[in-house]
Protein backbone atom coordinates (compact mmCIF):
# COMPACT_ATOMS: atom_id res chain seq x y z
CA UNK A 1 0.00 0.00 0.00
CA UNK A 2 1.27 3.57 -1.05
CA UNK A 3 0.28 6.48 1.33
CA UNK A 4 0.30 10.08 1.48
CA UNK A 5 0.47 12.07 4.54
CA UNK A 6 0.78 15.84 5.34
CA UNK A 7 2.89 17.49 8.47
CA UNK A 8 3.28 21.51 9.14
CA UNK A 9 6.71 22.66 8.95
CA UNK A 10 6.76 23.41 12.52
CA UNK A 11 4.84 20.09 14.29
CA UNK A 12 6.24 16.96 15.03
CA UNK A 13 4.97 13.31 14.83
CA UNK A 14 5.41 11.52 17.98
CA UNK A 15 7.24 8.03 16.65
CA UNK A 16 4.31 5.35 16.83
CA UNK A 17 1.77 8.22 14.54
CA UNK A 18 2.28 6.15 11.12
CA UNK A 19 2.74 2.75 12.16
CA UNK A 20 -0.79 3.16 14.33
CA UNK A 21 -2.77 4.69 11.36
CA UNK A 22 -1.49 2.37 8.79
CA UNK A 23 -2.67 -0.66 11.13
CA UNK A 24 -6.25 1.06 11.45
CA UNK A 25 -6.54 1.75 7.62
CA UNK A 26 -5.10 -2.26 7.13
CA UNK A 27 -8.03 -3.23 9.34
CA UNK A 28 -10.57 -0.96 7.35
CA UNK A 29 -10.16 -1.38 3.39
CA UNK A 30 -13.27 0.64 2.94
CA UNK A 31 -11.64 3.99 4.98
CA UNK A 32 -8.77 5.84 3.28
CA UNK A 33 -8.01 8.39 5.49
CA UNK A 34 -6.76 7.96 9.41
CA UNK A 35 -6.05 10.87 11.72
CA UNK A 36 -4.99 10.63 15.56
CA UNK A 37 -5.01 13.67 18.53
CA UNK A 38 -2.66 16.24 18.74
CA UNK A 39 -0.64 17.71 22.02
CA UNK A 40 -1.40 21.80 21.19
CA UNK A 41 1.72 23.54 22.42
CA UNK A 42 0.93 27.18 23.25
CA UNK A 43 2.66 29.82 25.01
CA UNK A 44 4.23 27.06 27.44
CA UNK A 45 1.14 25.04 28.18
CA UNK A 46 0.55 21.55 26.59
CA UNK A 47 -3.04 20.62 26.06
CA UNK A 48 -4.06 17.40 24.71
CA UNK A 49 -6.94 16.85 22.54
CA UNK A 50 -8.23 13.48 21.24
CA UNK A 51 -10.94 12.98 18.07
CA UNK A 52 -14.48 12.20 20.07
CA UNK A 53 -14.92 9.36 18.13
CA UNK A 54 -12.79 6.64 16.26
CA UNK A 55 -14.29 6.94 12.86
CA UNK A 56 -15.43 10.44 11.99
CA UNK A 57 -18.20 10.56 8.91
CA UNK A 58 -19.45 13.73 7.18
CA UNK A 59 -22.30 14.46 9.47
CA UNK A 60 -20.22 15.23 12.17
CA UNK A 61 -17.72 17.27 9.83
CA UNK A 62 -20.82 19.32 8.94
CA UNK A 63 -21.56 19.83 12.79
CA UNK A 64 -18.13 21.07 14.06
CA UNK A 65 -14.84 21.40 12.57
CA UNK A 66 -13.59 18.48 14.72
CA UNK A 67 -10.39 20.27 15.33
CA UNK A 68 -8.63 17.30 16.58
CA UNK A 69 -8.41 16.26 13.01
CA UNK A 70 -5.41 18.69 12.52
CA UNK A 71 -4.05 18.20 9.24
CA UNK A 72 -0.43 17.48 10.39
CA UNK A 73 -2.23 14.13 11.58
CA UNK A 74 -3.42 12.90 8.15
CA UNK A 75 -2.24 9.99 6.81
CA UNK A 76 -4.76 8.77 3.27
CA UNK A 77 -4.31 6.11 0.63
CA UNK A 78 -2.29 7.85 -2.59
CA UNK A 79 -5.09 5.90 -4.75
CA UNK A 80 -7.91 7.68 -3.11
CA UNK A 81 -6.02 11.15 -3.07
CA UNK A 82 -4.89 11.02 -6.83
CA UNK A 83 -8.21 9.35 -7.65
CA UNK A 84 -11.20 10.17 -5.43
CA UNK A 85 -10.41 12.65 -3.25
CA UNK A 86 -8.51 15.46 -5.08
CA UNK A 87 -5.56 17.61 -3.56
CA UNK A 88 -6.05 20.45 -1.28
CA UNK A 89 -7.85 23.31 -3.16
CA UNK A 90 -5.92 26.40 -4.17
CA UNK A 91 -9.03 28.23 -5.29
CA UNK A 92 -9.99 28.82 -1.73
CA UNK A 93 -8.88 32.61 -0.80
CA UNK A 94 -5.50 33.14 0.96
CA UNK A 95 -5.68 28.99 1.57
CA UNK A 96 -8.25 29.74 4.49
CA UNK A 97 -9.70 26.34 6.15
CA UNK A 98 -8.40 24.71 3.01
CA UNK A 99 -7.68 21.71 5.53
CA UNK A 100 -11.64 21.84 6.41
CA UNK A 101 -12.83 21.76 3.09
CA UNK A 102 -10.26 18.99 2.00
CA UNK A 103 -11.69 16.65 4.78
CA UNK A 104 -15.43 17.26 3.63
CA UNK A 105 -14.41 15.63 0.21
CA UNK A 106 -12.39 13.14 1.81
CA UNK A 107 -15.17 12.05 4.41
CA UNK A 108 -17.75 12.13 1.26
CA UNK A 109 -15.89 9.11 -0.03
CA UNK A 110 -16.03 7.18 3.19
CA UNK A 111 -15.40 7.31 6.98
CA UNK A 112 -12.26 9.02 8.13
CA UNK A 113 -10.04 6.93 10.90
CA UNK A 114 -8.97 8.61 14.05
CA UNK A 115 -6.35 7.01 16.41
CA UNK A 116 -7.59 8.27 20.10
CA UNK A 117 -4.35 9.01 21.35
CA UNK A 118 -2.16 12.05 21.02
CA UNK A 119 0.25 11.85 18.42
CA UNK A 120 1.42 14.94 16.76
CA UNK A 121 2.56 17.92 18.43
CA UNK A 122 1.17 21.20 16.80
CA UNK A 123 3.01 24.31 17.62
CA UNK A 124 0.17 27.22 17.85
CA UNK A 125 2.15 31.12 17.66
CA UNK A 126 0.65 34.46 18.97
CA UNK A 127 -0.10 35.79 15.70
CA UNK A 128 -0.92 33.05 13.36
CA UNK A 129 -0.90 33.92 9.44
CA UNK A 130 -4.49 34.11 9.54
CA UNK A 131 -4.83 36.38 12.62
CA UNK A 132 -5.42 39.74 10.69
CA UNK A 133 -6.66 38.36 7.50
CA UNK A 134 -10.46 39.29 8.30
CA UNK A 135 -11.60 40.05 5.08
CA UNK A 136 -9.83 36.83 3.43
CA UNK A 137 -11.87 34.96 6.22
CA UNK A 138 -14.91 36.45 5.11
CA UNK A 139 -14.43 35.78 1.51
CA UNK A 140 -13.05 31.83 2.39
CA UNK A 141 -16.37 31.30 4.38
CA UNK A 142 -18.79 32.79 1.39
CA UNK A 143 -16.32 30.16 -0.72
CA UNK A 144 -16.92 27.34 1.32
CA UNK A 145 -21.17 27.79 1.89
CA UNK A 146 -20.94 27.86 -2.26
CA UNK A 147 -18.56 25.01 -2.65
CA UNK A 148 -20.30 22.73 -0.03
CA UNK A 149 -23.93 23.74 -0.09
CA UNK A 150 -24.58 20.69 2.10
CA UNK A 151 -23.16 23.49 5.36
CA UNK A 152 -26.84 24.51 4.68
CA UNK A 153 -28.05 21.37 5.90
CA UNK A 154 -26.74 21.33 9.23
CA UNK A 155 -28.21 24.26 11.52
CA UNK A 156 -25.22 23.50 14.25
CA UNK A 157 -22.58 23.91 11.10
CA UNK A 158 -24.47 26.75 9.26
CA UNK A 159 -24.06 28.86 12.65
CA UNK A 160 -20.69 28.45 13.06
CA UNK A 161 -19.89 29.76 9.60
CA UNK A 162 -22.12 32.22 10.02
CA UNK A 163 -20.23 32.80 13.61
CA UNK A 164 -16.94 33.16 11.97
CA UNK A 165 -18.16 35.37 9.32
CA UNK A 166 -19.44 37.45 12.63
CA UNK A 167 -16.23 37.37 13.94
CA UNK A 168 -14.65 38.30 10.86
CA UNK A 169 -16.81 41.68 10.21
CA UNK A 170 -16.53 42.48 13.69
CA UNK A 171 -13.01 42.42 14.41
CA UNK A 172 -12.51 44.49 10.79
CA UNK A 173 -14.79 47.05 11.99
CA UNK A 174 -17.60 46.30 10.25
CA UNK A 175 -19.80 46.23 13.22
CA UNK A 176 -23.31 46.10 11.72
CA UNK A 177 -22.13 43.64 8.90
CA UNK A 178 -21.03 41.49 12.06
CA UNK A 179 -24.16 42.17 14.32
CA UNK A 180 -26.60 40.78 11.21
CA UNK A 181 -24.34 37.70 10.86
CA UNK A 182 -24.35 37.42 14.82
CA UNK A 183 -28.12 37.18 14.47
CA UNK A 184 -28.42 34.43 12.28
CA UNK A 185 -25.75 32.29 13.76
CA UNK A 186 -27.67 32.74 16.86
CA UNK A 187 -31.22 32.30 15.35
CA UNK A 188 -29.39 28.60 14.48
CA UNK A 189 -27.29 28.04 16.82
CA UNK A 190 -28.62 29.77 20.67
CA UNK A 191 -25.01 28.71 21.99
CA UNK A 192 -22.18 29.84 19.40
CA UNK A 193 -19.50 31.44 20.95
CA UNK A 194 -17.94 32.94 17.71
CA UNK A 195 -21.55 35.10 17.07
CA UNK A 196 -21.39 36.02 20.95
CA UNK A 197 -18.05 37.31 20.64
CA UNK A 198 -18.67 38.67 17.52
CA UNK A 199 -21.42 41.02 19.24
CA UNK A 200 -19.44 42.26 21.95
CA UNK A 201 -16.58 43.05 19.78
CA UNK A 202 -19.09 45.24 17.47
CA UNK A 203 -20.33 47.06 20.56
CA UNK A 204 -16.46 47.52 21.13
CA UNK A 205 -17.06 46.08 24.87
CA UNK A 206 -13.79 43.73 23.83
CA UNK A 207 -10.92 43.58 21.94
CA UNK A 208 -10.65 40.72 19.72
CA UNK A 209 -6.64 40.39 20.08
CA UNK A 210 -8.36 39.64 24.06
CA UNK A 211 -10.34 37.38 23.07
CA UNK A 212 -7.69 35.53 20.76
CA UNK A 213 -4.90 35.64 24.06
CA UNK A 214 -7.12 34.23 26.17
CA UNK A 215 -8.78 31.30 23.76
CA UNK A 216 -4.65 30.66 22.80
CA UNK A 217 -4.30 29.73 26.25
CA UNK A 218 -6.99 27.49 26.92
CA UNK A 219 -5.68 25.26 23.71
CA UNK A 220 -8.20 26.76 21.93
CA UNK A 221 -8.60 28.79 18.56
CA UNK A 222 -10.87 31.37 17.12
Amino acid sequence: MSFVAFCDDDDAWLPTKLSEQVARLSEDPEAAVAGCGILIESEGRTHPRVPPTDRIVLGQLLRSRVMELHPSTLLVRRRALLNGIGLVDEAIPGSYAEDYEWLLRAARTGPILAVRKPLVRVRWHPHSYFSEQWQTIIAACRYLLDKHPELRSEPRGLARVYGKLALAHAASGQGRAARRWGRRSLALDPWNRHAWVAWLVSLRLVRVETVRRVASRAGRGL
